[in-house]
């Protein structure tokens, strides 16, 4: 529903599906619903809302959801900048064997010198 495959694309009811399967502890819903909110598609943009369906995904081991949740961190969205928090979840991130998001995080490490910290 979200993207539109066979169905007109409606993030309202993209919303609804996966919040019941992401409170079924189903990663992809708990990130792609962090997606939604972070986006204000289909509600209102919440970046409180955002934040609690990445980490939940992130702590999962969703290296998409760890990547979004350090960069949270990076910007205080969601909750208060947080650099060691950050930190942490781009390196999980990294090491998370995901070749695109790895990409992205190592250019996150690099740029606010995570390596520091």
């Amino acid at each position: 529903m979200s993207n539109g495959k066979g169905t007109a694309q409606d993030f309202k009811e993209a919303i609804k599906w996966y919040t019941k399967s992401a409170e079924q502890d189903n990663i992809n819903a708990q990130y792609n619903l962090g997606n939604l909110y972070l986006r204000g598609q289909g509600a209102d943009q919440n970046d409180n809302l955002a934040f609690t369906w990445f980490i939940k995904a992130a702590e999962q081991g969703d290296a998409p959801a760890q990547y979004n949740l350090g960069r949270m961190y990076l910007l205080g969205k969601g909750g208060d900048k947080n650099i060691l928090e950050a930190r942490f979840w781009i390196k999980q991130a990294l090491e998370n064997n995901d070749e695109y998001i790895g990409a992205l995080a190592q250019q996150v490490w690099d740029e606010y010198k995570l390596g520091t910290y």
